[in-house]
């Protein structure tokens, strides 16, 4: 029969309306975003919404959404609309994409559908507890939706009244009714939907006995029709019926015909399994055999124990593999009734599994033989749908608990006469009770809100309420709430008899914008007290534009006609050429960024320009912005740093050769000193009397020491002068020479000196050795009495250069010391217990530096220290 128009594709089919020019600026205004896309996703226009979050589109740059910019070539080339729902932060839009081929681009349309699919969303699991009490239930059960298409039906109905319709959930009712039965049955209960679905009137059948077109067979239906209100928001129908002579009717026409059977059990929707006695599978439907991956009925009939070399059965979870004496067939063979047990089917050679429900008894022939009877169910697709609904509602759950804005769902009542009375919480996430300052959502759930919030709260947010529940659209506000001392901008969305309210906290945001206008205010008297001003160039209207300080910079006076001109003649004749220079390759696309003189009220005077200009497409110059800011007084204090600055290193040569010749030229008289003494000594020892050869000990230790102090501040004079230059150097040379001269002294401390291979890095070879030299000779020097000696030198890349280690066991050094000990001369022990000048740890530090490094200690007192430095890799040079 044809089908007939619904209400809905009669109004689609009217006149339309002609779109006049007040619509034409539709898009500027349209809340939801309207974009032009080029082909390769280039944004060509956009209106107000779609550049601000979560879009954020610029124009003439590419669309920030990748899947859009997909979508656009998609549609280009299908030469077709297209539409997707694309998920933006936590946003989701519907997105029309209608391409315009001739123009090489598409528009497109996005429309805010978030909250709309949370309410879907709701509504859907609201329904889901009911549909699992009736999806098994032992009656049938389908809905007719306001299209009049079967738009659910559970598992009895199914496999009972429409088990030879298939498919049958989305198929139009009056079509599956006449494949189901005559002529003048169909149209009674089609009739008798109609006006339920239009009357809201409840139907109730009398004993209803009539064959089926499908089946050559009478069933017996009592069937019960009732209107209801469908997630859409449009009426349906549903239906509940009992089959009270299905199994009599089977069992009838198995007696009175095999081929009857057969032909009912061929085209069965689930799979049927028929085995005899001895466990030989004599028969499987064409169902049963798609669903286990036969193609013939010879491939399957086998014996029973065969079977599982093909196949296994495992608990649905996938945790336990099933024993063969635990399959269902064989439970039935030992004469169990099996009744929905749901297993996890896999086929061996086939590499694939399903999820299936065995059904099964032993029954009698009308001959009387004994034969085992399996059905089977496909449930792979309803549990992964059933998996994918389960992960879903956990993903929008942990989305509205995780969400750092709060976020409350209210319902709305209403007094006798249809007004707002007050509002219940019906949900409510963790940062609302937070600020709400609540422990638990059960403390407060379905409570109005002056109970929650205190007397009053209802009287100040009725109009916001009445608001957005009479406009139907959603509303946002602020509020500044002084318990808290903190500001909100919340969003309430009407949703049926119910609203959804988000709030976010902007304090931070209120205080962000009076700091914003106390540093403009502080930003223009800055401008004043650094002597900087700014220019703006419209080539729109051909304006030049300066600030009050720009006009007092260049000494031109205020109102003065501005021009390119006038800047020019401003400037210093020397530099003229150079600033025309510039400023025409800046108009080329060179940074205008230059240093230059000016002369203003006759004085000549330094300052820094620096332009930001912007370009059409055709390269020309549409406007800019730019600064001047006088830096005379910068330009003046640099040029006396630079005389400091010669002065400074021509003290530090004389310095520094003032230390060398002060060092080698003490030598001498103090060899003289130390040699007469020692004569003195040997000479008139025995005429002496202790004191005397005493104090000759003291003034011959004295000049000794005066001499390696001399020597040692000789070494540390010549480390910038002598040092040769730094070229790639292995450091396990350095090391190796450093622990040839220190032979003895580790030999005679029984030390254990260890080492890693050190890398090729760049240095001078005579001063890394004297750092190693150094550092293990002091490490050997103050060591513990109490344990072996112990020092390791090890290496290891870091951020570009090498880090040396060389690390003892010693007596460690105190944290209050760590910068101390590298300063020159510095000790922290006195020379009767440990021999020294103090001054090894500051040629280190001195070698280290002219080597690019740094140099520093880690250490603990009893424990240990550890010196580090570092050098550059070879790949620096």
């Amino acid at each position: 029969m044809p089908r007939r128009r619904s209400p809905d594709s009669e109004a689609g089919s009217a006149k339309k309306v002609k779109v006049g020019p007040c619509l034409e600026s539709f898009p500027e205004k349209n809340p939801n975003p309207v974009l032009r896309l080029a082909a390769d996703g280039t944004v060509l226009y956009r209106n107000p919404a779609a550049g601000k979050p979560p879009w954020r589109c610029e124009m003439g740059q590419p669309v920030p959404v990748e899947s859009l910019r997909l979508l656009v070539g998609q549609a280009l080339a299908a030469g077709r609309t297209c539409r997707q729902d694309v998920e933006l932060d936590a946003f989701l839009f519907a997105v029309d994409i209608v391409p315009l081929p001739a123009e090489n681009c598409a528009n497109v349309y996005g429309h805010d559908i978030t909250e709309r699919r949370r309410a879907e969303e709701e509504f859907q699991r609201n329904q889901k507890t009911f549909f699992e009490l009736v999806e098994r239930a032992p009656f049938g059960i389908y809905v007719v939706d306001s299209g009049f298409c079967i738009a659910q039906m559970n598992i009895s109905a199914q496999l009972g009244a429409f088990r030879n319709v298939r498919p049958i959930v989305g198929r139009d009712f009056t079509e599956a009714m006449h494949i189901l039965w005559p002529e003048d049955v169909a149209e009674e209960i089609i009739g008798r939907f109609r006006h339920t679905l239009a009357t809201g009137e409840t139907y109730s059948s009398q004993h209803f006995f009539n064959p089926r077109n499908d089946v050559a067979i009478l069933e017996s239906y009592e069937w019960e029709l009732h209107r209801i209100s469908l997630q859409d928001g449009r009426y349906g129908v549903i239906c509940y019926y009992f089959d009270s002579t299905r199994l009599r009717q089977v069992e009838a026409a198995l007696r009175r015909s095999e081929s009857r059977w057969n032909a009912a059990i061929e085209n069965f929707g689930e799979g049927a399994i028929i085995a005899t006695e001895e466990g030989q599978l004599i028969y499987w439907n064409p169902a049963a055999r798609a669903m286990h991956g036969f193609t013939s009925e010879e491939e399957c009939t086998s014996a029973l124990k065969d079977a599982a070399h093909t196949f296994e059965l495992w608990t649905p979870d996938g945790r336990r593999l099933l024993s063969m004496e635990e399959w269902p067939m064989l439970r039935i063979l030992r004469g169990e009734t099996v009744r929905q047990l749901e297993l996890r089917l896999r086929r061996l050679d086939q590499g694939w599994e399903r999820i299936v429900s065995y059904s099964g008894a032993m029954v009698e022939t009308a001959e009387g033989e004994h034969l085992a009877f399996l059905s089977v169910y496909d449930l792979t697709e309803k549990r992964m749908a059933e998996q994918a609904v389960r992960e879903s509602e956990a993903k929008y759950r942990n989305l509205f608990m995780n969400m750092a804005e709060e976020v409350h769902f209210w319902q709305v009542v209403r007094d006798a006469g249809g007004r707002i009375k007050t509002w219940r919480l019906v949900a409510a996430n963790p940062p609302a009770l937070r600020t709400w300052g609540r422990e638990s959502l059960d403390e407060i759930k379905g409570k109005n809100t002056d109970e929650i919030f205190g007397v009053g709260a209802a009287e100040h947010y009725l109009p916001v309420v009445e608001k957005i529940m009479a406009e139907g659209l959603p509303y946002s506000y602020e509020d500044y709430f002084t318990h808290l001392d903190r500001h909100f901008r919340f969003t309430s969305v009407p949703l049926g008899d119910y609203f959804i309210t988000t709030g976010a906290d902007i304090t931070d945001l209120k205080k962000a914008e009076m700091a914003l206008r106390q540093s403009r205010e502080d930003l223009d008297r800055a401008q004043a007290v650094g002597q900087i001003g700014w220019w703006r160039l419209d080539t729109r209207t051909n304006v030049l534009t300066w600030s009050e300080e720009s006009y007092r910079i260049f000494g031109v006076p205020p109102g003065t006609q501005l021009t390119y001109g006038t800047f020019m003649a401003s400037v210093h004749p020397d530099d003229r050429g150079y600033v025309d220079t510039q400023w025409n390759e800046a108009m080329h696309g060179t940074p205008y960024d230059i240093e230059h003189r000016i002369v203003a009220h006759g004085r000549v005077k330094w300052v820094r320009e620096k332009a930001y200009l912007e370009f059409d497409d055709h390269g020309l110059l549409r406007g800019g912005f730019g600064i001047s800011q006088d830096i005379t007084q910068r330009k003046e204090v640099e040029e006396a740093l630079r005389l400091a600055m010669e002065e400074l290193q021509r003290s530090n040569a004389e310095l520094q050769q003032f230390a060398y010749v002060a060092s080698h030229d003490l030598q001498e008289p103090l060899r003289m000193v130390n040699g007469f003494l020692k004569l003195l000594d040997e000479r008139y020892r025995a005429q002496l009397d202790d004191r005397a050869r005493k104090y000759i000990g003291f003034a011959v230790e004295g000049a000794t020491r005066m001499s390696q102090l001399v020597q040692e501040l000789l070494e540390f004079s010549r480390v910038e002068t002598m040092g040769s230059e730094l070229q790639p150097t292995e450091a396990g040379e350095a090391l190796a020479q450093a622990f040839a001269n220190l032979s003895g002294v580790i030999q005679e401390a029984g030390a254990v000196v260890t080492h890693d291979a050190l890398p090729l890095v760049l240095g001078d070879h005579t001063q890394l050795m004297q750092v190693f030299q150094n550092l293990i000779g002091n490490a050997v020097k103050f060591r513990r009495r109490d344990c072996q000696c112990t020092v390791h030198v090890s290496a290891a890349r870091e951020a570009g250069q090498w880090l040396f280690s060389v690390r003892d066991n010693g007596i460690g050094i105190s944290s209050t010391a760590f910068e101390r000990i590298f300063v020159i001369f510095q000790r922290l022990h006195t020379r009767e217990k440990y021999e020294g000048t103090g001054i090894g740890l500051a040629i280190c530090k001195k070698i280290v530096e002219r080597h690019g490094g740094r140099i520093w200690v880690e250490s603990q007192v009893g424990e240990g220290s550890a010196f580090n430095f570092t050098l550059r890799e070879v790949s620096s040079l």
